[in-house]
């Protein structure tokens, strides 16, 4: 700072009599600023903007907004954060899953598959006008990037629906809203599953059988793989007593407890012989 005040004191000295002074420095409180032509006075553009960003605020007689990418994003990653939460509690694949599929599949076998079985849906663990309640005050007008907009009115719209869905459960709507959802089947799936269903044999009743708890423990030992590879792999495994299929959801493996699993080979396979009614595996919407 001193040897530039003496460099401007020897360029007065030697300017023109009448020749304006307007090359002053000016101590503007940060250091090394100037006020001059263009307002950066001496100080090269580069250094300009870099001063800019390190000192937000009034630069050279400029006043300087910084915004970096997070604050952009903020409102973005709060209304994907929300989302994310109420999706959860919302939780289609678990609320959609009878609790007695075991004993209802007993009961039709009983009959010789002549009488339709009764299934028990758990109660709903949210108040579905809440729910809706929060979805529409997320303000997802405040999200500029148009992507991300469409994104998350799409995102809201389908949990919407979600809770329509599970409303309209044991009633014929329930149909209709599915399909709104999800689509109908096409010819291509039913034709893949009646390929797997000629292609993959039926398992023999005799098949060696392993406990939920010994298929549980085969489960995080695979898990454990995964994470000597991926420290973060986000899995977790539930042994519950309140489903009676093998089912993925939001991160989590959720084991029946009253549940056999046949083995194939050393290791379990994840065939459930408890709930044959049912698919062996199921995995919520957006999971792999």
């Amino acid at each position: 700072m001193e040897l530039r005040r003496a460099n401007w004191r020897r360029g007065r000295e030697d300017r023109e009599p009448g020749e304006r002074d307007d090359k002053r420095p000016h101590d503007s409180g940060h250091g090394d600023s100037f006020e001059g032509r263009g307002g950066e006075g001496h100080i090269d553009q580069p250094a300009a903007r870099a001063l800019r960003q390190r000192l937000p605020g009034q630069v050279g007689g400029h006043v300087c907004r910084v915004t970096s990418a997070p604050q952009q994003l903020a409102p973005a990653l709060a209304i994907d954060a929300r989302l994310t939460e109420l999706e959860r509690s919302v939780d289609l694949l678990l609320n959609v899953t009878p609790v007695n599929a075991a004993e209802a599949w007993a009961d039709f076998e009983r009959s010789d598959f002549g009488t339709g079985p009764t299934l028990r849906l758990r109660p709903l663990e949210f108040e579905p006008d809440l729910v809706r309640r929060d979805l529409y005050n997320l303000e997802i007008e405040n999200v500029t990037d148009p992507a991300l907009n469409t994104l998350f009115r799409a995102k809201r719209d389908e949990i919407a629906r979600q809770i329509t869905a599970l409303e309209d459960r044991d009633t014929s709507r329930f149909v209709h809203g599915s399909l709104q959802l999800y689509g109908g089947i096409t010819q291509s799936l039913a034709s893949a599953a009646e390929e797997l269903l000629t292609t993959v044999p039926a398992q023999p009743p005799t098949v060696p059988s392993v406990t939920a708890g010994a298929f549980a423990e085969a489960a995080r030992a695979e898990i454990d793989r995964y994470r000597a590879v991926y420290p973060g792999f986000p899995m977790h495994i539930d042994l519950r007593d309140d489903i009676s299929e093998l089912m993925v959801s939001f991160g989590r493996l959720l084991i029946p407890e009253a549940a056999t699993f046949g083995r194939t080979g050393s290791s379990p396979c994840c065939t459930t012989r408890s709930a044959p009614m049912s698919s062996p595996t199921r995995t919520a919407p957006g999971n792999p």
